[in-house]
């Protein structure tokens, strides 16, 4: 028992304390922001009433699929380089994949990613949206058959003759994953 040494009991919540700064500081702000808003939406996807019928394992799998492109530069390398909207209220830039703009929904291939502005003015991603071309907006075929179950919400988008549906795969969406809108951007 010789040459041990204890810590007063008043000592340790302040060197607990100044850990978890010294931690907090070194992780960089935009990684940080984005790590907790994942946990956010895993667990509000998971504990929510509200989203119960919502296709889990797809949304799993989609943002598996985006999460390189989480990163503007690689989103812009693999295909996502139109940006089509100018900034829209409540949703962000869109860029466009030209390549993948068909008349098919595809899981795993989105036709446009979101981005809005983060605070260190890098574009940081917020969600996907899938777009199917309408030939004849006189009458215009039944919305695409999407995610598992009827949660998702298509509309139809009279400015560029589209079926469209957004998915919130990167912000948190009150309204619902699957909302034209996210109340949460400017």
């Amino acid at each position: 028992m010789k040459n041990q040494h204890f810590l007063p009991a008043a000592v340790i919540p302040a060197l607990l304390f100044i850990a978890t700064a010294a931690v907090l500081i070194s992780c960089e702000p935009e990684n940080m922001e984005t790590n907790v808003e994942e946990v956010n939406l895993e667990n509000s996807l998971l504990t929510s009433a509200s989203n119960r019928d919502l296709p889990l394992k797809e949304l799993a799998e989609l943002r598996a699929t985006v999460a390189p492109w989480h990163n503007f530069d690689a989103a812009y390398e693999a295909g996502y380089q139109l940006e089509v909207t100018g900034y829209r209220s409540m949703m962000g830039y869109h860029y466009l994949n030209v390549s993948l703009l068909d008349d098919t929904f595809e899981l795993t291939k989105p036709e446009l990613l979101l981005f809005v502005p983060g605070p260190n003015g890098k574009l940081r991603f917020v969600g996907v949206e899938y777009a199917v071309p309408i030939t004849d907006m006189d009458n215009p075929p039944p919305a695409p058959e999407g995610f598992e179950g009827d949660a998702d919400i298509w509309s139809i988008n009279t400015e560029f003759n589209l079926w469209t549906l957004h998915a919130w795969v990167g912000l948190n969406n009150p309204n619902g994953i699957f909302a034209s809108r996210n109340p949460r951007l400017p």
